[in-house]
Formats: C-alpha cells, sequence, structure tokens
C-alpha cells in the first residue's frame, strides 16, 4: 500500500493557464472538483494507506476532513516541489512503506493506475510520466526520498538522470488514468470528449458546450 501526497495550489490562483478561456469562478470551480475526484479516487482505493494533503488554502482542509486526509497549512504557494517535500518529511520514519506523489488534477484517475503503481514499485523509484510536457505525473518510492524533487516540464528524464547518477534503480509503468493532468485548453476540449467521467469531467462537458454556442 502507497501513503499519497497530494501538493494543492490555492485554488484561488489555480489553472492559470487557462485564464482567458474560463473566468476565475469557474477555473476555481474546476480545481474544486478535479481535487473532489482525486480524493474520492484514493478514499476508495485497497492499495491507498493514507493521504496527505497539503496547500496554502485552509478553505481546503474541509475536503480532507471528509475523505480522511491529514492536512498541512502552508503559509503561501510555494510551488509542486517544495510543497511536496515538505509533506514528505511529514511521513513518520518506519510507518509507510511507499508513498507517492501526485497531482490533484487527474481527472481519469481509477483503482487499476493506483493498482499498477502500487504492484510496480519493488525499490528505488517509480515514475509515470505526463503525455504532454515530460513532466512526471506519479513519483513513487520507498522511503527515504533518495533523489531530489525536480517537479516541472522534463522532469520525467531530470528524474531519472537524478536517480541513474545515484545508482537509484529508476522503474516507470504506463498508467492512462495518471498520464494527462488538466492545464491548456487542449486538456479541457480533451475531457470534454472522454466518453464519460466523474464531476470535473461533466463540469467541463457543460463549459464546453456553452462556448461553442
Amino acid at each position: 500500500m502507497m501513503w499519497v501526497i497530494l501538493p494543492v495550489k490555492h485554488l484561488a490562483h489555480g489553472k492559470a493557464r487557462l485564464q482567458g478561456i474560463l473566468s476565475d469562478e469557474q477555473r476555481q470551480q474546476l480545481g474544486y472538483l478535479l481535487l473532489v475526484d482525486t480524493l474520492q479516487t484514493l478514499a476508495a482505493s485497497a492499495h491507498v494507506q493514507g493521504v496527505t494533503l497539503i496547500s496554502s488554502d485552509e478553505d481546503i482542509s474541509q475536503l480532507a476532513d471528509r475523505y480522511y486526509a491529514r492536512f498541512i497549512l502552508t503559509e503561501q504557494d510555494r510551488g509542486f516541489a517544495k510543497d511536496a517535500m515538505t509533506a514528505v518529511d511529514s511521513v513518520q520514519p518506519g510507518s509507510v512503506e511507499k508513498v507517492a506523489i501526485l497531482p490533484a488534477d487527474l481527472p481519469c484517475l481509477c483503482e487499476s493506475d493506483l493498482e499498477l503503481l502500487d504492484t510496480s514499485h519493488t525499490g528505488g523509484i517509480t515514475l509515470c510520466e505526463a503525455k504532454k510536457d515530460g513532466g512526471t505525473n506519479a513519483l513513487v518510492f520507498t522511503p527515504p526520498l533518495s533523489i531530489p524533487l525536480l517537479f516541472g516540464p522534463d522532469s520525467f528524464n531530470r528524474h531519472r538522470r537524478a536517480a541513474m547518477d545515484r545508482q537509484v534503480e529508476v522503474n516507470t509503468v504506463v498508467a492512462p488514468g495518471l498520464e494527462r493532468d488538466i492545464d491548456r485548453e487542449e486538456d479541457l476540449i480533451w475531457l470534454s470528449r472522454q466518453p464519460g467521467g466523474a464531476a470535473a469531467w461533466n463540469y467541463t462537458r457543460d463549459i464546453m458546450r456553452s462556448s461553442s454556442r
């Protein structure tokens, strides 16, 4: 089983790349629903031991309580990697076998993706690549963390190089629900065209239908 870490930017500041496409209210609601969908999937998984949610948005603590996740409040948005590292440091040594760092905006995440992550990780680090920009949409490790966190564009390759430089075993997985997060207009179009989904899918589909009228 895995302990999952979810760094979440303040919802009022999230999805900045969708400015000009969505209103501030729509961006905030989309971020909220993506987080809800992710927490629901994690809470229902037999492969998740627990969840730590870290954010500067105090209102998110209510969601954490609803889904029995630990919540860490930061003073400001400090970036995905810094928040993830703070959450990693909060994990009690010896209490967790595996830690997975995931983004909170994976609308197609499902139990089979989490099962694959859990069962594929046998040591070192396990990575899942973000399909569109070479980022890292999942990083699993057995504590303690043996490489620096290098999230961002091309971070999949940067994480691999960092591991190889330190002679750390690297495993890679291809999991459909982990390959695509939601940041740009083409992601909204893609999500709206999926045959089904949860709350964020419904909301995105309605937005895209309204904008095409």
